[in-house]
């Protein structure tokens, strides 16, 4: 059922969703990171030469992007699709951050400048939802301005678990599912046992004039949510045959006779239970997604 794809040359792998079983070497991408959750492409970062690009891993198409404005030590992918790309991107002796839109066939990016984070980023609908710090305000920019045009006031309640998660902290993922915001907390659990792994649900909801607002939720329904060390994305379990919904598969961290990796873990939101499936990564690994068209 399974897999992984291999990168030896830059001791990188990835999970091929759902579970296939390939290995690819791919020698043009060595010196380079490939980025990821993305869907057809990944992102590909050469921080040397400042210079990105479009990879498929599977068909090895290549397409350059403009080289952005401004330091790029690090570079996250928000959005991958035919019609947008999201970036975020900055230096890493800075709290200030680039936010790019770019149109296939542009010529150049348009950018938002403010403290982003590495993580936590959503695109939809024309506008970029981003997580300003640890369970900060949820700030909304829009893509043609540039500016912040609504903000989600923080939660009132982290979690059903407040002793956890006080204790540990967390991650704040934004997911898109079927047209619908979620935010997803995850409670740090690099060095603790697969039963004390822990995540919180909210949904994004306004009514009329109202801001909008996190709703705890109990569920995903259909739905399986892919997460890595910063992002993550969401498919429906009944579009696939043998996959269950109301599901989180995740990375965690593991270290066997001195050798990092990541194991792949399924998180059963109903049963509240997390267990190891037979897949790892290598550390710096992420989910791929080819196109399902």
């Amino acid at each position: 059922m399974a897999s992984q794809v291999a990168l030896p040359q830059i001791g990188r792998h990835f999970l091929l969703v759902l579970f296939q079983d390939h290995t690819f070497h791919l020698p043009e991408t060595s010196g380079k990171a490939l980025l990821g959750p993305t869907n057809r492409y990944m992102l590909s970062l050469d921080t040397f030469h400042r210079s990105l690009s479009l990879f498929n891993p599977l068909t090895r198409e290549e397409i350059p992007l403009p080289s952005p404005d401004g330091y790029l030590d690090w570079c996250s992918p928000v959005h991958i699709g035919k019609e947008k790309i999201v970036l975020v991107w900055g230096s890493n002796n800075s709290e200030d951050a680039t936010l790019g839109f770019y149109k296939p066939g542009d010529s150049e990016w348009n950018t938002a400048k403010g403290q982003y984070l590495k993580y936590g980023h959503l695109y939809f609908n024309g506008k970029c939802y981003v997580n300003a710090k640890y369970r900060g305000c949820t700030g909304i920019i829009d893509e043609v301005t540039g500016e912040e045009v609504g903000k989600v006031t923080p939660l009132e309640t982290v979690t059903t678990r407040p002793t956890i998660c006080k204790a540990w902290g967390g991650t704040n993922y934004l997911v898109e599912a079927s047209g619908e915001i979620l935010l997803i907390f995850r409670a740090h659990d690099e060095f603790s046992p697969l039963e004390r792994c822990y995540f919180d649900i909210h949904r994004l909801e306004s009514c009329g004039d109202e801001k909008p607002k996190w709703n705890r939720i109990n569920g995903i329904d259909d739905h399986m949510i892919f997460l890595e060390l910063m992002r993550g994305f969401a498919m429906r379990a009944s579009q696939f045959s043998g996959y269950k919904g109301n599901c989180f598969y995740f990375l965690k961290y593991r270290v066997e006779e001195y050798e990092e990796s990541y194991v792949v873990c399924r998180y059963d939101i109903e049963d509240g239970r997390a267990e190891e499936l037979p897949y790892s990564v290598q550390p710096g690994g992420c989910w791929f997604m080819p196109s399902m068209e």
